[in-house]
């Protein structure tokens, strides 16, 4: 399974294009929400992933507060429901059997701080994809043998994951990693690993007599 991380930033993003992770994240600052973009893509994957799709008051609740947005501006509101449709209409287009997953465009410092967040962003894509397929309605009756294996794997990544974040959080936050070549070619297996299940799943669900 490729990998792609992030998306090309070519054009700005429209409804049947999404290319620019920062003109999502800049929309979502406007309207104050703490998410992160690994959360919304594990998220829209999980949701993607599912037999029936979930609507879409479902998932912006998740996002930011949409029982608060007197607050907030019309515009600023125009300007990430359009920026969250482009990335929405992106990930449901996915082939998971041609296409490569997309990861968010992220760069992290060589230090444990920023091994750290590494760690917490994979994390928090695996916890909001499986809420991604709690929303989408999947049963459990509904997974096969190759679901959930592909479930386990991701369950397997995560105890790798807590693991580092442990190891992480024992370190001086801005110390230098030893190796940091070594340590991010353990990223890039776990999940190059995220991705592989992540496009079973989505492909076993959608053709169930496979």
């Amino acid at each position: 399974m490729r990998v792609t991380r992030g998306i090309c930033r070519v054009m700005p993003n429209s409804p049947t294009t999404y290319y620019d992770d920062d003109e999502l994240r800049d929309a979502l600052t406007h309207v104050n929400s703490y998410r992160t973009l690994h959360e919304i893509y594990g998220l829209f994957y999980g949701i993607r992933a599912g037999s029936t799709q979930a609507k879409p008051k479902q998932y912006l609740s998740l996002i930011y507060d949409i029982e608060h947005r007197e607050s907030v501006s019309a515009q600023a509101i125009e300007t990430v429901y359009n920026n969250l449709l482009s990335l929405w209409n992106y990930v449901t287009r996915w082939k998971p059997e041609e296409e490569p997953f997309a990861f968010p465009d992220q760069d992290y410092p060589s230090t444990a701080q920023g091994f750290l967040e590494h760690t917490a962003d994979d994390l928090s894509l695996i916890l909001f994809f499986r809420k991604g397929l709690a929303l989408s309605v999947v049963q459990e009756k509904q997974y096969s043998n190759k679901v959930r294996g592909a479930l386990d794997e991701i369950s397997e990544v995560e105890i790798h994951l807590k693991n580092y974040q442990e190891m992480y959080e024992s370190i001086e936050p801005e110390a230098e990693i030893k190796n940091p070549r070594v340590s991010e070619k353990k990223f890039q297996e776990l999940e190059d690993t995220i991705a592989r299940s992540i496009a079973n799943i989505t492909a076993a669900l959608k053709n169930p007599k496979k």
